[in-house]
């Protein structure tokens, strides 16, 4: 039953029907909603990317995954980002930082990114900040000050930043820190 309605017409239909499946560990839907993970729907797109990791070993969920990594749709980076750094895989950090060139995705990645794990942030942050604009670093600082270790993580992260990168971070950072 649950299974069929993976293919219903109505993304909330197909994506409760992602999430039981999940939530029941039904190993047997486990291919079929590996397969929603190509549905138009991005809600039912992210609801069997957050539920592929119940029903597969890791290296097979990272496998079913595989194919969304290309996404550049800010909802559906901010939904597989956090799937991604619970399985360790910082293999989508680059495109979700990217689209913090757009002021507009702030609101959607940031907090997606604020939950991403910490060494993974820590070892790929700077590479995807590269080459950044002031907006993408604005976007990448505000999703590290969300979290309780964030200016931990951005002391561990400037010095790996060229200087015009540290000089926009500084100016980021002054008012915030004036106000502590």
């Amino acid at each position: 039953e649950l299974v069929r309605a993976l293919s219903d017409v109505a993304p909330a239909v197909a994506s409760e029907a992602a999430r039981q499946i999940a939530r029941l560990k039904a190993k047997d839907g486990s291919l079929a909603v590996a397969a929603a993970i190509s549905h138009a729907s991005v809600v039912v797109r992210c609801a069997a990317s957050e539920s592929i990791p119940a029903l597969m070993p890791k290296k097979k969920a990272l496998s079913a995954l595989d194919q969304r990594l290309a996404t550049t749709i800010p909802r559906e980076l901010a939904c597989l980002l956090p799937v991604l750094g619970r399985l360790g895989d910082a293999r989508l950090l680059g495109a979700a930082v990217a689209a913090l060139d757009d002021v507009d995705n702030h609101a959607v990645v940031a907090p997606a990114l604020a939950m991403f794990p910490a060494k993974l942030l820590v070892k790929g942050l700077p590479g995807a900040l590269a080459g950044g604009t002031d907006t993408r670093i604005a976007g990448a600082l505000t999703a590290l000050a969300a979290r309780p270790d964030g200016l931990i993580l951005t002391a561990q992260i400037l010095p790996a930043l060229s200087s015009a990168h540290q000089l926009a971070a500084a100016r980021w950072l002054a008012p915030r820190l004036s106000s502590v």
